[in-house]
């Protein structure tokens, strides 16, 4: 699970915004 936070991060950096399961 720790790595799809590491991805949320990932993609929130690329201004992507992923709604939080």
């Amino acid at each position: 699970m720790k790595i799809r936070v590491e991805k949320m991060t990932l993609k929130s950096s690329c201004g992507y915004h992923i709604p939080q399961s």
